[in-house]
């Protein structure tokens, strides 16, 4: 019995670490992206695959702006995160790759990075139970910039 208790106990204690600490996921054996996150704002680094030469910012999980060069980037087999920035990450130049989550909470306008060199943005799929009405609580800025409000949280992918 005290052998047992000691075994779960050890699982429990391995499994709150592995979630307590900040961490880059791979998706599958053969990994070609990865889940990498700036927690409490701070500096954070994620091997990528090795075949990964040029990575890209596929999809953002996070409601502060993932901006290469200032939230995220590349360097030695590495991307790096900082103030928040949240995404996956993948091999740049793979087709389809390419969505950006992007979330009002509390019905706040909020920006989300996009790539306006991939075209512009459509919903693929609605997030939230409010309804997201392009032109009326999403749509992209001058800047090419995608913006959300009154609520909407969806998935974009180029059009």
């Amino acid at each position: 019995m005290k052998r047992l208790f000691s075994a779960l106990l050890l699982t429990a204690a391995a499994t709150g670490a592995l979630l307590a600490a900040p961490y880059a996921l791979a998706q599958g054996p053969r990994a070609r992206s990865v889940l990498c996150e700036s927690q409490d704002g701070r500096y954070h680094e994620c091997r990528m695959p090795a075949s990964a030469k040029r990575v890209e910012l596929v999809r953002q999980v996070s409601d502060a702006s993932c901006v290469e060069g200032r939230t995220w980037g590349q360097r030695g087999g590495k991307v790096w995160v900082d103030k928040g920035c949240r995404g996956e990450f993948a091999e740049a130049g793979r087709p389809g790759n390419y969505s950006v989550v992007c979330e009002s909470n509390d019905q706040r306008t909020v920006t989300c990075s996009w790539d306006s060199r991939r075209g512009t943005p459509r919903l693929a799929e609605q997030l939230s139970s409010t309804t997201c009405r392009k032109g009326e609580s999403w749509g992209t800025d001058r800047r090419g910039n995608l913006w959300v409000s009154r609520g909407c949280r969806a998935r974009f992918v180029p059009r």
